[in-house]
């Protein structure tokens, strides 16, 4: 009888009521959990200690993971080729008057690269809403057909629409942009701000954004659309009995309810269109500010751009730990803005407890 009860006991310690209560099945869940992070982490934490390798490091086979010395040179020269700060920072310490005004004529490619991927995934994120909310809570003709049409825009191939997207914009350049530019804007004050081309500017991603079509709207509408489903039509009935219109409704009930879904929504489209190194290449040249299009010639131009070693002197030639410190460079506006919104969205996400009828 003892034996039996402390066998029932040792496997009731090793395995527990549930799959996963018991010191076997959380082994297992943890070391799941610990392979996973590695397989995620390993490739981050390798290229921010190859980021700090000098030349010497990177030729020693004795060095792997921790540089001899702290340097953050690399990051130095990165910064140079990428352009992210404004060129006038480098004399704050002698004139920093002039270097904060220098700011207003080149602001750098991080802040203009902020500013425009900002607006594009604010843009993306108000119309995926409305495109959610309309599909969610309204009927209309054709409804199933526009919903699967949105479907399928996720499901073809962007290079398939690629052409005909090109082509659209170039016949509204041709068309329309370039002759009310020379005919109307030319020698006015918008003449050194506008440009008379459509493709060296955001307008090409921000029309396509505008009218739903941009870097995965269609999974953004989708997420709008589940979690506006979940909403009890009770809301919009007592709203509506109170005088609310249909704006005010959206505006003022499902707005404030969906807050965090804002914030993921948002975030996504930011990250994505950070990241869209396919629409930079056809639309935008090689002049354009954006930071993945930067990144992406950084070895075309590094010779051109890197000066000389800081601190040293001599000649910089490309190698692993420039481009490390290049691409964590591009990665960290990213994590600031995770690390940022992190608490909101968790706090959000507790808060949020409403359910479908």
């Amino acid at each position: 009888m003892i034996k039996k009860l402390d066998l029932a006991k040792w496997r009731k310690l090793l395995f527990g009521h549930k799959a996963t209560s018991g010191i076997f099945g959380k082994t297992v869940v943890y070391a799941l959990l610990i392979g996973v992070s590695y397989i995620f982490l390993y490739p981050l934490l390798k290229m921010i200690s190859m980021s700090f390798l000098t030349q010497i490091d990177l030729v020693n086979p004795e060095v792997d993971w921790i540089p001899t010395q702290l340097s953050f040179a690399n990051y130095v020269v990165a910064n140079r080729v990428l352009g992210l700060l404004p060129p006038s920072l480098a004399n704050f310490a002698e004139a920093p008057l002039q270097a904060i005004l220098g700011i207003f004529s080149d602001a750098g490619n991080l802040f203009q690269s902020l500013r425009n991927i900002g607006v594009v995934a604010f843009v993306q994120t108000v119309i995926a809403s409305l495109t959610g909310f309309a599909f969610a809570r309204y009927e209309f003709k054709f409804k199933k057909f526009w919903f699967a049409m949105v479907l399928l825009s996720f499901v073809i191939p962007l290079p398939m629409v690629t052409i005909p997207r090109v082509m659209t914009i170039f016949g509204l350049q041709d068309n329309v942009w370039t002759p009310f530019f020379n005919s109307t804007l030319r020698g006015t004050f918008l003449d050194g701000i506008l440009k008379p081309t459509l493709f060296q500017t955001m307008f090409p991603q921000f029309l396509l954004t505008l009218f739903g079509q941009g870097v995965n709207s269609a999974i953004l509408i989708l997420i709008f659309y589940n979690f506006f489903k979940m909403i009890p039509i009770s809301l919009d009935e007592a709203a509506r009995i109170d005088g609310a219109t249909s704006t005010q409704v959206f505006w003022h009930i499902y707005v404030k309810l969906v807050t965090p879904i804002i914030i993921t929504v948002f975030l996504f489209a930011f990250v994505w269109n950070w990241n869209d190194i396919y629409s930079a290449t056809i639309y935008y040249n090689s002049n354009n500010p954006l930071i993945v299009l930067r990144l992406s010639l950084f070895a075309s131009q590094f010779e051109d751009l890197a000066g000389s070693i800081p601190g040293q002197g001599g000649e910089v030639r490309i190698n692993e730990a420039y481009r490390m410190a290049a691409t964590f460079l591009s990665m960290l506006p990213l994590f600031i803005m995770y690390l940022a919104a992190q608490r909101k969205f968790i706090e959000g996400i507790e808060r949020t407890g409403m359910t479908g009828e």
